[in-house]
């Protein structure tokens, strides 16, 4: 089972709009696109919200973890992570953190021990090289890529 949490975007569209779309960046659009393509979960997590589902309906909001006095605290108004509990029974479930620093702190702190916690951005260096290594792991790149950048 594999499981990804993608970190939220500052950019966002001017309406209400299901989270999965909200976020108007490359960096947001290619970020969901790999964890629809890869994981058999996905949530985004939210400076606002916490934890939401991809088809959740939100309005904008311009709200950033720098701004979050207590993110642990905020992290409880969305889904919890312990709540899902349909993967933690299951043997290999793999958590894919797609997010920056301080969110995967966070998170990584709220995990079972026994979940394998694969943070494929841990060697790159900014926003740049994971854009770039999020190209190079999409399938069909240049499909997908055309779409996102829409």
């Amino acid at each position: 089972m594999k499981i990804a949490i993608v970190g939220c975007g500052k950019k966002k569209k001017e309406r209400r709009h299901k989270a999965k779309n909200l976020y108007n960046s490359l960096y947001s659009k290619l970020r969901i696109r790999y964890a629809e393509q890869e994981c058999d979960q996905y949530r985004i997590l939210s400076a606002k919200h916490g934890l939401i589902k991809g088809n959740k309906m939100i309005e904008p909001y311009d709200k950033h973890i720098d701004e979050v006095d207590n993110l642990d605290q905020e992290l409880s108004l969305g889904d919890s992570i312990l709540d899902w509990k349909d993967f933690w029974h299951r043997e290999n479930t793999e958590v894919f953190l797609l997010a920056g620093q301080k969110y995967v702190d966070v998170i990584e702190k709220r995990l079972p021990d026994f979940a394998d916690v694969k943070k494929p951005f841990e060697q790159t260096s900014g926003i740049g090289e994971q854009i770039q290594w999020l190209k190079e792991n999409i399938e069909d790149n240049q499909k997908n890529l055309a779409e996102v950048s829409k």
